[in-house]
Protein backbone atom coordinates (compact mmCIF):
# COMPACT_ATOMS: atom_id res chain seq x y z
CA UNK A 1 0.00 0.00 0.00
CA UNK A 2 2.79 2.60 0.62
CA UNK A 3 4.59 1.70 -2.66
CA UNK A 4 0.92 2.29 -4.67
CA UNK A 5 0.59 5.51 -2.66
CA UNK A 6 4.65 6.97 -2.87
CA UNK A 7 5.46 6.81 0.38
CA UNK A 8 7.87 5.27 2.95
CA UNK A 9 7.61 4.16 6.58
CA UNK A 10 9.10 7.49 7.81
CA UNK A 11 6.49 9.42 5.26
CA UNK A 12 3.70 7.67 7.01
CA UNK A 13 4.70 8.14 10.47
CA UNK A 14 5.39 11.85 9.59
CA UNK A 15 1.76 11.98 8.32
CA UNK A 16 -0.01 10.68 11.18
CA UNK A 17 2.13 11.68 13.62
CA UNK A 18 3.02 8.03 14.88
CA UNK A 19 6.84 6.95 15.72
CA UNK A 20 8.65 5.32 13.08
CA UNK A 21 9.18 2.14 15.05
CA UNK A 22 5.56 1.53 15.67
CA UNK A 23 4.87 1.87 11.77
CA UNK A 24 7.71 -0.44 11.13
CA UNK A 25 6.01 -2.83 14.14
CA UNK A 26 2.38 -2.44 12.28
CA UNK A 27 3.41 -3.51 8.96
CA UNK A 28 5.59 -6.06 10.02
CA UNK A 29 2.74 -7.82 11.67
CA UNK A 30 4.58 -7.46 14.92
CA UNK A 31 1.55 -5.31 16.68
CA UNK A 32 -1.67 -4.67 15.46
CA UNK A 33 -3.11 -0.87 15.59
CA UNK A 34 -6.15 0.10 18.27
CA UNK A 35 -8.34 1.45 16.05
CA UNK A 36 -7.98 5.24 17.04
CA UNK A 37 -4.60 4.79 15.12
CA UNK A 38 -5.93 2.62 12.05
CA UNK A 39 -8.22 5.58 11.65
CA UNK A 40 -5.29 7.81 11.52
CA UNK A 41 -3.32 5.19 8.87
CA UNK A 42 -6.35 4.93 7.07
CA UNK A 43 -6.83 8.37 6.59
CA UNK A 44 -2.69 8.90 5.87
CA UNK A 45 -3.63 6.46 3.26
CA UNK A 46 -6.66 7.23 1.80
CA UNK A 47 -8.32 4.20 2.13
CA UNK A 48 -10.91 2.33 4.02
CA UNK A 49 -9.94 1.72 7.29
CA UNK A 50 -11.70 -1.64 7.81
CA UNK A 51 -9.81 -3.08 4.30
CA UNK A 52 -6.80 -2.14 5.98
CA UNK A 53 -7.81 -4.06 9.33
CA UNK A 54 -8.35 -7.03 6.65
CA UNK A 55 -12.18 -7.12 7.00
CA UNK A 56 -12.83 -8.45 3.50
CA UNK A 57 -16.63 -7.04 3.09
CA UNK A 58 -18.26 -9.88 3.33
CA UNK A 59 -21.58 -8.91 4.01
CA UNK A 60 -23.27 -11.60 7.03
CA UNK A 61 -26.95 -10.69 5.35
CA UNK A 62 -26.07 -11.39 2.16
CA UNK A 63 -24.33 -15.04 2.77
CA UNK A 64 -27.52 -15.41 4.36
CA UNK A 65 -30.12 -14.93 1.70
CA UNK A 66 -27.59 -17.03 -0.81
CA UNK A 67 -27.63 -19.88 1.73
CA UNK A 68 -31.56 -19.54 2.42
CA UNK A 69 -31.84 -19.11 -1.52
CA UNK A 70 -29.33 -22.15 -2.35
CA UNK A 71 -31.74 -24.40 0.67
CA UNK A 72 -34.62 -23.95 -1.00
CA UNK A 73 -33.49 -25.47 -4.58
CA UNK A 74 -33.90 -29.00 -5.36
CA UNK A 75 -31.07 -31.63 -5.01
CA UNK A 76 -30.41 -31.32 -9.00
CA UNK A 77 -30.63 -27.43 -9.37
CA UNK A 78 -28.01 -27.62 -6.26
CA UNK A 79 -25.46 -29.44 -8.04
CA UNK A 80 -26.07 -27.40 -10.75
CA UNK A 81 -25.38 -24.15 -8.72
CA UNK A 82 -22.29 -25.57 -7.04
CA UNK A 83 -20.51 -26.54 -10.86
CA UNK A 84 -20.78 -23.52 -11.83
CA UNK A 85 -19.60 -21.77 -8.98
CA UNK A 86 -16.80 -24.50 -8.84
CA UNK A 87 -16.00 -22.94 -12.40
CA UNK A 88 -16.31 -19.46 -12.25
CA UNK A 89 -14.15 -20.20 -8.83
CA UNK A 90 -11.30 -22.17 -10.80
CA UNK A 91 -11.12 -19.01 -13.26
CA UNK A 92 -10.90 -16.80 -10.88
CA UNK A 93 -7.78 -18.67 -9.25
CA UNK A 94 -6.32 -18.61 -12.75
CA UNK A 95 -6.68 -15.26 -13.42
CA UNK A 96 -5.03 -14.28 -10.35
CA UNK A 97 -1.70 -16.11 -11.25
Amino acid sequence: MLETRGMRQIDLANKTGLDKALIHGYLSGKYEPKEDRLQLIAAALNCDPLWLAGYDGIDEDEDKEFMTMFRSLSAEDKKTVTKILQYLTDANKKDDR
